[in-house]
């Protein structure tokens, strides 16, 4: 199927979206990944923040039930206030 130029912007940020995620995350390693599914909603379904906020919640509280309170939060680097600049 064709993709209209409102299509393609919307899946460009969903690719570079994407990418940043994953480089962030390989640079600093979350103690508890919640993943939300992509399909919960688009860029512009801001109707619907109360269902996707609820979705949320469910999500997180299945994830902390599920783990066993033996997570030791991963080390981090330190950063100094001048490293910040420009982020």
């Amino acid at each position: 199927p064709k993709l209209g130029s409102f299509a393609v912007m919307n899946r460009t940020i969903d690719i570079a979206q994407a990418a940043l995620a994953r480089h962030q995350m390989a640079t600093y390693p979350p103690d508890l990944l919640i993943e939300v599914p992509r399909t919960a909603c688009r860029s512009l379904d801001f109707h619907r923040a109360a269902e996707v906020i609820d979705l949320g919640r469910g999500l997180a509280a299945a994830a902390l039930d599920a783990m066993d309170g033996t997570v030791v939060p991963a080390a981090r680097p330190q950063l100094h206030p001048e490293e910040l600049t420009d982020r």
